[in-house]
């Protein structure tokens, strides 16, 4: 059966070990979402991977929905005795 709904569940610490997730998905979550704000992209990568092969070995398909951070400024200070050129471009 083939469903329109999607049922998103947020992926964090508490839910990033296969039988979580296994169970998650035998309820009906049909998508992923990570947050890609934490961790490196490595750490997320084995994340993805964990969910796929969960999913692929519960017989289900699962969507990732990833979720990038808008922009953002990061501000600080600077030593007073460094120097640092700026160029155009």
């Amino acid at each position: 059966m083939n469903k329109f709904t999607k049922i998103t569940a947020s992926i964090g610490p508490k839910c990033e070990d296969a039988e979580t997730l296994r169970r998650m998905f035998l309820a009906g979550v049909n998508v992923c979402r990570i947050n890609f704000s934490h961790d490196t992209g490595d750490v997320q990568g084995e994340k993805i991977d964990l969910i796929r092969r969960t999913a692929r070995a519960a017989g289900v398909q699962v969507a990732v929905l990833v979720d990038l951070q808008g922009p953002k400024h990061r501000i600080g200070n600077f030593a007073t005795e460094d120097k640092y050129p700026l160029k155009i471009g």
